[in-house]
This record gives structure tokens, C-alpha cells and sequence, in this order.
């Protein structure tokens, strides 16, 4: 990935091997009609509008069924193994003043 390696270091990112082995596969090759895209559209866009609207409900209902990593971790671990909202302006920091479900 295009990631400047020292910036990203706190946030344990893959290397270039591990991103490949879990991707497997052309991403590009994948359409609508792929199961699995349809369950990354029914949780990834939750997951990301949780980063700037906590209360947003499908947000809220990940969180309280534990399908996200965040719900699962001590909320001390949030911050270095959780969801990575890096790219969200707004938010400074989802790990212990997060409210709990």
C-alpha cells in the first residue's frame, strides 16, 4: 500500500504479503452479485458512519450483537487493534471515552 510505513507503524498495518493472502484475488473482479460484497456494503458503510455518528442504528446494532472487532476489545485496545478511523477528520479518538453498548 502506498502508506508512508513510519506514520502508519502505530497502527500494526499488514505488510504488502499478509494484505495480498487476505485479500486473495483482483478486487476489481468482483461485482454486486458476489455475496460477499453485498455483506461488506450491509456492515462496512455502518462501520464507518459509527466513526462520526455512534448513535447511527445499524452502527448501534453491530456493536450491541459484537459483530464489530471494537465490541470485542477492552476499550484500552481500541485505539492500536480496533477499527481504524484514521481517515475521519472528526474524530480523534474512538478507544476509552467511547460509551459503551
Amino acid at each position: 500500500m502506498p502508506f508512508d510505513e513510519n506514520n502508519s507503524a502505530s497502527y500494526q498495518s499488514l505488510s504488502a504479503a499478509e494484505f495480498r493472502d487476505i485479500v486473495r484475488g483482483e478486487p476489481r473482479g468482483r461485482t454486486k452479485v458476489t455475496p460477499m460484497i453485498q455483506i461488506a456494503d450491509l456492515v462496512l458503510y455502518p462501520m464507518a458512519k459509527g466513526g462520526y455518528d455512534p448513535t447511527y442504528r445499524p452502527y448501534v446494532s453491530l456493536m450491541e450483537n459484537k459483530r464489530l472487532i471494537d465490541a470485542l476489545l477492552d476499550p484500552n485496545e481500541r485505539a492500536s487493534l480496533g477499527i481504524k478511523y484514521s481517515c475521519f477528520e472528526r474524530i480523534n479518538d474512538k478507544g476509552p471515552d467511547e460509551p459503551s453498548l
